[in-house]
């Protein structure tokens, strides 16, 4: 009931965010936005799954709160906005690569 009592705002904002213009896909992420069910369990995927690969790869450190995840943060940190740059290009790219293998479907 939440949620249907939010969805003509997120509309409004995902037509607003696109100067009066909204694909299904940005209403749809709009909505999702205020699905706290679904939030929590992409966090709690993303901790199992993502978290604890780059943990041990010494890529990121969690940031917690007590014994809680709250998020990760990289390693030594050093790298220039350049650095930043082409290392998410190439993140985008591999990811493309596996949407492309799933026959764009993730």
């Amino acid at each position: 009931a939440d949620l249907a009592l939010k969805t003509p705002y997120c509309h409004s904002a995902a037509l607003l965010e696109g100067n009066g213009i909204a694909s299904l896909e940005d209403i749809a992420k709009a909505l999702l936005s205020y699905d706290l069910p679904q939030i929590e369990y992409n966090g709690l995927r993303t901790k199992r799954m993502v978290g604890d690969v780059l943990t041990k790869n010494g890529v990121v450190e969690p940031i917690r709160s007590g014994k809680t995840i709250l998020g990760y943060r990289l390693v030594g940190d050093g790298l220039s906005e350049a650095q930043r740059e082409s290392l998410s290009a190439l993140c985008d790219e591999k990811l493309a690569d596996f949407i492309e293998r799933r026959g764009g479907a993730v």
